[in-house]
């Protein structure tokens, strides 16, 4: 996890400095072009592929976009909503030959999913098995409702709906 924590951190620094040694412009108004930096996908490593493949295409409904083959029994599984080119999306990292699960340390927290409907997914959800380790509960304040699940390597995603 330290390895993959480090990697994004570099990945950041070195985007954070592209986007600072980009030309500025003298504008009245701030400028957002195509050209900035954008979180293209945010990885998990995962201890069974098919369950969940299972979890986040056929319970959540993502996509598979792709599967990128590495050495050593390695694969990395692209999976999303939407467009590749313009929404975000997660990398799923499977090693067929690792045989113990994988530990996700204290630094990892959750991913928020904002969703349309949050009664109705968390009611598919109890129905496909799926633990809700946070039944909804309503922010008033806020204006949103949210609800905790787990995948099946015990990621903590968080469902959110706004009113």
């Amino acid at each position: 996890m330290k390895k993959i924590l480090v990697l994004c951190g570099v990945i950041l620094a070195v985007a954070s400095g592209w986007a600072a040694d980009a030309p500025v412009k003298k504008s009245a108004q701030p400028i957002v072009t195509d050209q900035r930096p954008r979180i293209a996908y945010v990885a998990l490593r995962i201890a069974n592929l098919e369950a969940s493949l299972k979890f986040y295409t056929e319970i959540l409904g993502m996509k598979e976009r792709q599967r990128i083959p590495l050495d050593n029994g390695v694969s990395e599984i692209l999976i999303g909503y939407g467009d590749p080119n313009k929404d975000a999306g997660i990398l799923l990292l499977y090693s067929a030959n690792r045989k113990e699960p994988y530990t996700h340390g204290d630094a990892y927290h959750r991913t928020i999913l904002s969703v349309k409907d949050l009664p109705g997914l968390v009611a598919h959800l109890k129905a496909s098995g799926v633990k809700v380790s946070r039944d909804i509960t309503r922010v008033e304040n806020l204006k949103l409702s949210y609800a905790f699940i787990s995948d099946p390597d015990g990621y903590a995603i968080e469902l959110v709906e706004n009113d």
